[in-house]
């Protein structure tokens, strides 16, 4: 488990790391709208511009639901390591408890319960 939690460490901070930039980046606006480059007037170039903005807040939404993720399954993590300190307590434990604590994941994927 806690080889588990080092690694959902890493992945976090990696996690906050896009999404401060993302966040923060300088092609965002001071309302939060996308500054996309400027391609034209075209219909073609006003499509792409539209789904340049699309994808870029789709991301950054995905980013925020993984972080939400890691965040559970380290929480989760860590309660399951603090309450089975050895694998013998850990194998006893029912699959009901462990199942309880790792039910926070789905959600902050975004998922339906």
């Amino acid at each position: 488990m806690g080889e588990f939690n080092t690694r959902l460490a890493g992945r976090l901070s990696e996690a906050r790391t896009v999404l401060t930039s993302l966040q923060h980046d300088a092609t965002l606006t001071s309302g939060g709208i996308v500054k996309v480059p400027q391609l034209g007037t075209f219909d073609d170039a006003v499509k792409a511009e539209q789904a340049y903005t699309a994808l870029y807040h789709q991301f950054e939404q995905r980013v925020q639901q993984l972080h939400n993720a890691i965040t559970a399954a380290q929480k989760a993590t860590t309660t399951i390591a603090a309450n089975y300190h050895t694998t013998e307590s850990l194998n006893a434990a029912q699959a009901n408890e462990i199942k309880g604590a790792l039910s926070t994941v789905p959600t902050a994927l975004g998922e339906q319960p």
